[in-house]
């Protein structure tokens, strides 16, 4: 038996792009709250910014290079198609820094 595709809610294609709208601006209205000014690691020279993690209140350091990334924003349609949206996201910079191991806390 072929599998169902799960139920979603439906929405217009007008309020999915209202509502992509509205992440969008949440996000730019997040970034600007604090001066996210770029600095140097300390240990591999590469540059680095820093945000505070919403859920913890700690520092977080990130890749200064944003890279382009898409996140799925709503559904439209009959079908429940998803709806796109090209984002700029972030890597932690413990993910690429060679000495990440001299940073981190037990």
């Amino acid at each position: 038996m072929a599998r169902q595709r799960p139920a979603r809610p439906h929405v217009s294609m007008e309020a999915a792009m209202a509502g992509a709208e509205e992440i969008h601006k949440a996000i730019i209205n997040r970034q600007g709250e604090k001066d996210m000014a770029n600095t140097t690691c300390k240990t591999c020279g590469a540059e680095i910014r820093w945000v505070k993690m919403a859920t913890t209140g700690k520092p977080m350091p990130l890749d200064a290079k944003p890279e382009k990334r898409v996140i799925v924003v709503g559904h439209f349609g009959d079908a429940g198609e998803d709806l796109g949206a090209v984002v700029d996201t972030y890597t932690s910079h413990f993910v690429t820094c060679p000495q990440a191991e001299e940073h981190r806390r037990s």
